[in-house]
């Protein structure tokens, strides 16, 4: 078995190091609970996450994320980082979620055109168009003269819609 990379504690703050040179943060008083396992990290489109090998468990393939590891979550919850950042996993940044809450802490689109979130150029009215989404549903929010006030219209709504899972970025 390979030898455990060394946890490095700076104030309450423990850096855990990952394979390909990344390091995911955790609360030092949860290095007891990630200490001992070899954790690799997974690179995915937008983020990073610090996952380690499960042997003998059924159904759910054969690794953990670390985030999921520390709050213990139990299948089908889902655990979201608040600052979108994978390899942060505080406790501070970590909360339970269920899907529409984690898909409301999103980025804006890679395509996205307006340069903000949930606006839209509608060709046919010649305006800018809000939009909102809540579970599988899109809410349409209005037409407008500017995307600034598009924008202020769906930031309004997300924040009203997902409360504290509103990402306006």
């Amino acid at each position: 078995m390979p030898q455990k990379r060394e946890i490095e504690i700076v104030g309450d703050i423990a850096m855990v190091p990952l394979t390909r040179g990344f390091v995911a943060k955790v609360d030092a008083s949860d290095v007891d609970k990630v200490s001992g396992y070899n954790w690799f990290a997974i690179v995915q489109k937008h983020c990073v996450y610090a996952m380690r090998r499960v042997s003998g468990v059924k159904g759910r393939g054969s690794k953990i994320s670390m985030h999921r590891h520390l709050l213990d979550a139990k299948d089908g919850i889902q655990v979201d980082h608040i600052d979108l950042d994978g390899l942060n996993n505080r406790r501070s940044n970590l909360r339970f979620a269920d899907p529409s809450e984690n898909s409301a802490n999103r980025r804006k689109n890679s395509r996205n055109t307006s340069g903000y979130k949930g606006v839209c150029w509608n060709k046919a009215c010649g305006k800018w168009q809000a939009q909102i989404r809540s579970g599988n549903v899109r809410k349409y929010l209005g037409l407008f003269d500017t995307a600034e006030k598009a924008y202020n219209a769906y930031c309004e709504a997300a924040k009203a819609e997902h409360k504290q899972f509103a990402r306006l970025t």
